[in-house]
């Protein structure tokens, strides 16, 4: 039995005892449509709740510039209600997570749901914590990893770290991402041990004179600019780029980290990167400006990457883009092509390492977009995202 439950069961009588305790909630609230068991009032407003935590947990890291310890923390500055931290089926039977698992210093007594990042002592590795844990899953799945948990239904509801809510059918969520990675991968003990040491993420604070404008990626960070982030290519590095708030391009960036997404040309080499990373934004705009660059010198005419901008009503805009070699960097771009990105920092010798500005004009600047999916193509040029700046 795996001990991957965020919560830690450190013995298999809580894991059955929780079982049986959720098995009892559901037997004996069927076919009432007002509970969790029955359907979906509850759970739809379980899911409203959610998304109205992590709105409150995305205000709290720009006041603090960090996650809280707990989701009680976020009332009542960025809750105005202590209901929103419960699941309808949870208040209506007073449970709360500590009660539902009898472990006091792993959980909430003040919220029903199961809170990933908290900083607690991990019981697996001495010296770590359960935010370590989560934040090298991170690293290898991305911004899918649950922050919240709701496990009061019949199927799970995870709300990523991303802002995105999707159900699992089992308990534990990473038995969903097992077509990407092996399960054991994902594990506390293999991920934190000495024998597979966490890849090393050195970033400085973000700047007190950061504006909203120049959107946070602290959580999201998976490389490092003071030195080089990937074994098979040791001479790549920005530690000549100037660090923190900077203009490129006419544009205010701040450059502390970079996320690097995979490519099939990286797994050849063993490195482990996420496909996929979800930067919440929850903001209207005119412009988007990303800082982007590749792992690898040579340049394609073939789309590095993509980025899927999803507005709050639902839509999603793909907005795909090349990165270019110094003949191909153009203005006249073929609408039915990639956009190409335009040169905007050259490291000198021997790094010679670059950066690219590509920048995307939102035809619904009063929409609010909710998220920014960062996407690999599958083709061999990979690409990593440095800054994302808008234009109000």
């Amino acid at each position: 039995m795996s001990r991957s439950l965020h919560f830690r069961f450190y013995s298999m009588g809580l894991l059955f005892g929780l079982a049986a305790t959720l098995f009892s909630l559901l037997f004996t609230t069927a076919g009432d449509p007002n509970t969790s068991g029955g359907g979906l009032p509850d759970k739809e407003l379980c899911r409203r709740n959610l998304l109205l935590i992590h709105d409150a947990i995305q205000a709290y890291r720009i006041a603090h510039k960090d996650l809280p310890d707990t989701l009680s923390e976020l009332f009542p500055a960025h809750l105005s209600d202590r209901k929103i931290l419960f699941c309808p089926a949870a208040r209506k039977r007073a449970l709360t997570s500590a009660a539902l698992t009898g472990r006091h210093d792993v959980t909430d007594p003040g919220t029903s749901y199961f809170y990933e990042f908290s900083p607690a002592p991990s019981a697996e590795v001495p010296g770590r914590t359960q935010r370590d844990w989560k934040r090298a899953q991170m690293g290898i799945l991305g911004s899918v990893v649950p922050i919240a948990r709701c496990l009061l239904h019949d199927r799970p509801l995870n709300l990523s770290f991303g802002g995105e809510i999707y159900e699992s059918q089992k308990l534990e969520w990473e038995f969903k991402f097992t077509n990407l990675v092996e399960y054991a991968r994902l594990q506390e003990n293999y991920l934190l041990t000495p024998v597979h040491p966490l890849r090393v993420v050195q970033i400085p604070p973000r700047d007190a004179a950061a504006a909203p404008e120049q959107v946070d990626l602290s959580e999201l960070y998976n490389g490092s600019l003071a030195k080089p982030w990937l074994n098979g290519k040791p001479t790549l590095s920005f530690a000549s780029l100037p660090i923190g708030l900077h203009d490129l391009l006419g544009i205010r960036f701040d450059l502390r980290g970079l996320v690097q997404l995979s490519s099939p040309a990286l797994g050849r080499l063993g490195e482990d990167f996420p496909e996929r990373v979800t930067i919440p934004l929850r903001r209207s705009c005119h412009q988007l400006h990303f800082l982007v660059g590749t792992s690898f010198a040579e340049k394609s005419p073939a789309a590095a990457g993509r980025f899927d901008i999803r507005f709050a009503d639902g839509e999603i805009v793909e907005f795909p883009f090349r990165i270019p070699g110094d003949s191909q960097i153009h203005s006249d771009e073929d609408p039915s092509q990639p956009v190409t990105a335009t040169l905007a920092w050259r490291a000198q010798r021997p790094s010679l390492a670059e950066l690219f500005k590509v920048a995307w004009t939102n035809a619904r600047p009063v929409v609010e977009i909710r998220a920014i999916d960062c996407v690999g193509t599958g083709n061999e040029i990979d690409f990593f995202l440095v800054a994302l700046a808008i234009t109000p």
